[in-house]
């Protein structure tokens, strides 16, 4: 809770300074296009340039190992299965917001399957149709569609 806070804290902060600046308009409509294009073929989007490796291990890595995750899959993995049996036998549900391909919430779906877990459904959701696309294509071949 303490790192929400200070994440909270610091962007509303840079939101004060005017640093912080929301599109409007035809802006808007030019960088969804723009979004939609660049990964209209992009399959694999974790294909990320070394910097990513680099930044993840040494800078978001120390933030959530004191909580005992060395990834977001574990951290997700395991608030939704608290989360699912919490619900009982009610249906637990998860939005996944700019899930793209859907690769994670698909390995987090087969995990609790193999678990035995059948209450917890998973609403990817992306502006991006033709990563959806093929999210479907991936959630019906691991059969947790």
């Amino acid at each position: 809770m303490r790192m929400l806070n200070k994440l909270v804290s610091y962007v509303r902060a840079r939101k004060i300074r005017g640093q912080v600046e929301l599109m409007h308009g035809s802006d808007y409509e030019v960088k969804i296009k723009s979004e939609i294009s660049a990964y209209k073929n992009v399959v694999n989007v974790a294909d990320l340039p070394k910097i990513h490796g680099y930044w993840a291990n040494n800078f978001v890595l120390p933030l959530i190992a004191p909580f005992g995750f060395i990834n977001d899959k574990e951290f997700f993995q395991r608030y939704i299965q608290l989360a699912a049996r919490h619900t009982g036998t009610r249906q637990c549900r998860v939005i996944a917001l700019g899930s793209g391909n859907c690769e994670l919430e698909v390995s987090l779906a087969e995990g609790f399957q193999a678990l035995g877990i059948d209450n917890v459904t998973i609403e990817c959701t992306d502006i991006n149709p033709y990563m959806l696309d093929r999210a479907r294509v991936l959630a019906a071949d691991k059969c947790v569609a």
